[in-house]
């Protein structure tokens, strides 16, 4: 249960830096993979992970293409590899090793909020900051950074 309590973590940090559509998408999200473990039995997880992420998938693009946000771009391109992820683990009928592919997920869901939350362009301005640039990321609001 640890793995939940960290990634409810991730997402409500991610939602409390930046209250923006991108990051109101993943808590549902969370809550439906949570009612889904708790619900459904092992053999279906898979399944209903993999429609839980491409919902997230599918909004997250429709943000990237209305608003220019790039970050919204790298979720749903998250939510695509964590798709491959689910039909993998589905290829081999349940005999691969099931804490990997949980910890997969887990790691890619917060892979998911940090991006959503921005940290991504901390990272970057903390780097430019570094080299000594005059430019910031921040700046470029107009270019969907």
């Amino acid at each position: 249960m640890i793995e939940f309590a960290l990634t409810l973590f991730a997402a409500v940090l991610a939602w409390h830096v930046k209250r923006d559509g991108l990051t109101s998408l993943l808590l549902p999200a969370w809550g439906a993979s949570m009612v889904a473990a708790l619900l459904l039995r092992d053999e279906w997880l898979p399944g209903a992970y993999a429609m839980i992420d491409g919902a997230v998938a599918v909004a997250a693009l429709s943000l990237w293409t209305k608003h220019k946000s790039q970050r919204a771009r790298f979720v749903g391109l998250i939510s695509i590899i964590l798709i491959c992820c689910h039909f993998g683990y589905s290829a081999s009928g349940g005999v691969g090793n099931w804490t990997l592919y949980a910890s997969l997920l887990n790691a890619g869901f917060v892979a998911q909020c940090f991006t959503a939350g921005g940290g991504w362009n901390g990272l970057a301005n903390l780097y430019d900051r570094f080299r000594g640039r005059d430019r910031r990321l921040h700046l470029y609001r107009d270019r969907g950074r």
